[in-house]
């Protein structure tokens, strides 16, 4: 989900936002699933200490038993299997694994991988912990907050990270994550359920840590048996991630980019100079300049991205806050329309086009767009606010003044603001 964005205008609030933690991960230990009307704290104990039995600290052996390193991995899916990362097995004979709890299990062979994720998926022998359940409700958006379930051995503390929405590249999909972490460590939603498994690129002293998204994890873990050598695993997810590769290019740039956009610059005019024709790449890039507020470079970097691939309604959308950051709200304007021309029911594009409408003084049309989304979602806090924000522009008081009474009624964080908006304006 690419990131949106409003006009940089009073009252106008943005669809994105750090998502705030529900509670502090619990050090107790569960012992049996919570009771239905369960409170969320208990939720959250129960998962993430069955997260945490499920993490494996795994000695990576050569032919004669010695350790070459250490790496991570958690048992996953029905029937239970040990996942890990595919990079982490060059030169492998053997693995051994070592669970919270005192379970241990070996390995010989994999099951299948994925070297596009850098993913393996292990056959063992031996015993495996239940596997946590994944979060299917997760929303990507700009900014989540997320755990990193420490493995045996490590400190027990959970780190409290936050992680973007994840990037797509064909068949690769990662998401930037905060903090220096191994790969192979599970990374829990505030819901207390599994999300992703940690990623880590080494370049030298240089690292690049993201996370592999659940759903870039499943298929593989699900799919029937594809043998492979440790070796061949290993060597064909390097082969990937490459640094001479746009994929590897593009994964280290969106990574860095999160951290530090400057940074980021660099890799990806190297990816550009492989490859200008990755509508991922251009999107991606244009997503970094619109973040250094070089919003001119950014338009065109989204232009590129809808030309070579004309369906996306991201990049109408991201192309739209682009001109409506330069205050061409009309230009803006023709973005949203063709965006909407392919998805008309874009809650994002709706919003935005209710920005520039608005910056406009179309104020009945601005409603409009808000309307569409409150047809479909009654209780959409944010079109709520921006169409009490509307009313009160518009003089009418009593109007923006019932928007702010459902605000309240749905114990939003908008009802306040709003309040304070209303009564600035008396």
């Amino acid at each position: 989900m690419s990131r949106p964005n409003l006009p940089h205008r009073p009252f106008l609030i943005v669809l994105c936002g750090l998502i705030a933690a529900l509670v502090a991960p619990v050090a107790a230990r569960a012992q049996t699933p919570p009771p239905p009307g369960a409170s969320k704290e208990q939720v959250l104990a129960y998962w993430a200490d069955v997260m945490k039995a499920a993490t494996a600290r795994i000695q990576v052996l050569d032919d004669a038993g010695a350790p070459l390193r250490e790496t991570f991995g958690v048992v996953l899916g029905t029937p239970p299997r040990l996942v890990a990362r595919s990079t982490a097995l060059a030169g492998a004979a053997s693995l051994k694994a070592e669970f919270p709890r005192g379970e241990t299990a070996t390995s010989v062979s994999l099951h299948a991988h994925d070297p596009f994720n850098d993913i393996a998926v292990l056959e063992t022998t031996g015993a495996l912990p239940p596997p946590p359940e994944p979060d299917d409700k997760i929303q990507w958006r700009y900014r989540e907050v997320c755990y990193v379930i420490p493995a045996p051995g490590m400190d027990p503390a959970w780190p409290r990270e936050t992680i973007a929405g994840p990037t797509k590249l064909d068949r690769i999909e990662f998401a930037p994550l905060s903090g220096d972490h191994p790969g192979g460590l599970p990374v829990m939603y505030p819901s207390g359920w599994w999300i992703g498994l940690t990623g880590r690129i080494e370049d030298g002293a240089d690292r690049f840590v993201y996370l592999t998204p659940m759903g870039a994890i499943l298929p593989t873990l699900f799919q029937p048996g594809d043998p492979a050598g440790f070796d061949e695993a290993a060597e064909a997810a390097a082969r990937l991630l490459s640094p001479d590769s746009v994929e590897g290019l593009l994964a280290r740039a969106v990574i860095r980019s999160f951290a530090d956009d400057a940074a980021a610059e660099a890799l990806f005019n190297r990816a550009l100079e492989i490859d200008p024709a990755v509508p991922a790449l251009q999107f991606e890039y244009g997503r970094s300049l619109f973040r250094q507020q070089r919003y001119e470079e950014a338009e065109r970097a989204f232009q590129e991205s809808f030309r070579l691939r004309p369906a996306w309604t991201d990049a109408y959308q991201m192309a739209g806050a682009a001109a409506n950051q330069q205050g061409e709200y009309q230009k803006a304007l023709e973005y949203y329309r063709r965006g909407l021309e392919i998805d008309p029911e874009s809650t994002t594009i709706l919003i935005n086009q209710w920005g520039a409408l608005f910056n406009l003084g179309r104020m009945e049309e601005a409603i409009g767009s808000l309307e569409k989304i409150l047809a479909r979602d009654p209780d959409h806090e944010l079109a709520i606010y921006n169409l009490g924000t509307t009313h009160l522009r518009s003089g009418r008081k009593a109007e923006a003044e019932e928007q702010q009474r459902r605000l309240a009624a749905l114990g939003s964080r908008y009802a306040q603001m709003l309040r304070e908006q209303i009564d600035k304006g008396s």
